[in-house]
């Protein structure tokens, strides 16, 4: 029975009345569920990334007097590319590891200002990913740098940066990580992405 009361003789209705044929906005204590569902939503997906990356851990080296703010371009070293990773520290089911590692670089070195070219660049880039310290050690000797046990060890990606034409090691950046789960295709490709990102953060340029 909708509610009402009479002051001098006059009828008064409240301002908004319920039409029970209208459904009504589900609340929460007396908020509505719609304007908390966003909010939490994207609580949910913050930790479900930090979950997947809590374990990971990157550092970042640059070598001699090397001025990678005079470099415009860079290329793809084919050849110092080692992905090594036996283990599955990096990898995942479904995913290609190369092609998620370069895509993850690329968008770190346009957004660092540099332009992407096929041949003749500036600087090359290499990339390795490796399991266990034989595997590491291994990964220097191939890209000419040295394995050093501050930045290389068991469970690595590495990205390394040369001067074209002389090999000089320029950059290194390493991401290390001690997880032993296997992930799904989504969480591995974050995983890499925030590898990438967070040995990047110090990038001189």
């Amino acid at each position: 029975m909708l509610g009402y009361r009479r002051a001098h003789h006059q009828l008064i209705l409240p301002a908004k009345l319920w039409n029970p044929h209208e459904p009504r906005q589900p609340t929460l204590k007396g908020i509505p569920t719609m304007r908390l569902a966003l909010p939490l939503l994207l609580l949910l997906l913050t930790v479900s990334c930090a979950s997947v990356t809590s374990d990971i851990r990157a550092d970042s080296r640059t070598y001699g007097n090397a001025n990678l703010r005079a470099a415009r371009t860079y290329q793809w070293d084919s050849a110092a590319v080692v992905l090594a990773d036996r283990t599955g520290t990096w990898a995942g089911k479904g995913v290609d590891l190369a092609d998620a590692l370069r895509d993850a670089v690329n968008a770190r070195m346009q957004q660092a200002g540099y332009t992407r070219v096929t041949s003749g660049a500036d600087v090359s880039v290499s990339l390795a990913a490796v399991g266990t310290r034989e595997e590491a050690e291994a990964v220097s000797k191939a890209t000419g740098g040295s394995a050093d046990p501050v930045l290389i060890t068991e469970g690595c990606l590495i990205v390394d940066v040369f001067e074209t034409g002389t090999d000089v090691l320029l950059w290194r950046g390493v991401a290390r990580s001690t997880a032993d789960t296997l992930y799904s295709r989504e969480d591995v490709l974050v995983r890499l992405d925030f590898a990438v990102q967070a040995m990047f953060e110090n990038f001189q340029r």
